[in-house]
């Protein structure tokens, strides 16, 4: 069986094609510019992911800025971003908050992990 995806690893965007045998494993992958899309064409096997990108409201405004982007490390299933979203709209971050501080992880007890994607009230 052959199936397409898209590698969300970089802005490239990839078109990778994944051969699969009769019990779902990974033959071989045909395509993509680099290791790093491969991989992910091989850990995905054809399962629609991406990565989540969101704001977190910050419980103070720090000037006019009054949330932080966001976003996963790592792709999720399609299935479960909506409960990522869902759990992310009720959190609150107290500023400072720095890029790469890690925001929650361990989300719906799967290892899950956010990200702050812009620096917020850091000198």
């Amino acid at each position: 069986m052959r199936r397409q995806c898209k590698c969300i690893m970089c802005p490239v965007g990839c078109e990778i094609e994944i051969v699969l045998d009769d019990s779902g494993n990974v033959v071989e992958v045909i395509g993509g510019l680099c290791e790093r899309g491969r991989n992910f064409a091989k850990e995905t096997a054809g399962q629609n992911m991406q990565i989540v990108t969101t704001t977190i409201k910050l419980a103070k405004p720090v000037g006019e800025v009054r949330v932080v982007p966001v976003k996963t490390l790592t792709p999720v299933p399609v299935s479960q971003m909506k409960e990522v979203v869902s759990y992310l709209k009720t959190l609150v971050v107290q500023p400072p908050v720095k890029v790469g501080d890690v925001i929650a992880d361990n989300i719906g007890g799967k290892y899950i992990i956010v990200v702050a994607t812009r620096s917020v009230g850091t000198s």
